[in-house]
């Protein structure tokens, strides 16, 4: 499977990029937002913590999204061109069908997440008046996300990481034999060309 076509190697440069800043970026914003709730309790907010630190919180957890779920945007729409570019090659190599299939599935999830972070941003940034924590909006998009919407997220990702390990270790590959050169890297094929001329 050939990546050295320019249009394939730039579409692939914005899907690695795209998902690397989405994903190190997701857990960022997870853990600036689960610093608002006690330890191994399940969501109790810190008492400690006055209103205007509270949404000091959010506020850095909204203000990220932007940066996030246009990364993640990105990276799907790459990844959707990649699988129609490669997809004579899905039959025989099974992790790349894996991985696309991973990723694709839970696409839903993900554009459900990107969508409450838009609604939070235009409540908080968009809206007459100035926001407490105790607001409707809050209430409706950052603790939503962290109560109906934590199972899915945490699923959601370790599917991500599941895909990085396809891609990594490879399995499932029908088109392996006892020795294949890389067949992302032709290079070696070429210098033995040369070699022979």
């Amino acid at each position: 499977m050939r990546h050295k076509t320019k249009t394939s190697r730039i579409i692939l440069t914005l899907a690695i990029l795209g998902f690397f800043i989405w994903f190190g970026g997701s857990v960022i914003r997870t853990t600036v937002a689960y610093d608002l709730f006690e330890p191994g309790t399940a969501l109790t907010m810190k008492s400690y913590y006055s209103d205007m630190q509270k949404m000091e919180t959010v506020r850095l957890f909204a203000i990220s999204a932007v940066y996030t779920d246009i990364a993640y945007g990105v990276a799907l729409i790459s990844s959707i061109i990649l699988c129609a570019y490669w997809r004579r090659y899905l039959k025989k190599r099974g992790w790349l069908f894996m991985a696309f299939v991973l990723v694709f599935i839970t696409a839903p999830i993900e554009l459900v997440l990107i969508y409450l972070d838009m609604e939070l941003n235009l409540g908080m940034y968009f809206g007459n008046e100035l926001i407490k924590f105790t607001d409707k909006v809050i209430n409706n998009y950052f603790m939503f996300r962290f109560t109906k919407m934590a199972i899915p997220s945490t699923m959601s990702f370790l599917a991500f990481v599941t895909a990085i390990i396809f891609v990594v270790w490879r399995p499932l590959d029908k088109s392996r034999k006892e020795y294949e050169p890389n067949e992302w890297d032709d290079d070696v094929n070429d210098g033995e060309v040369e070699n022979e001329a």
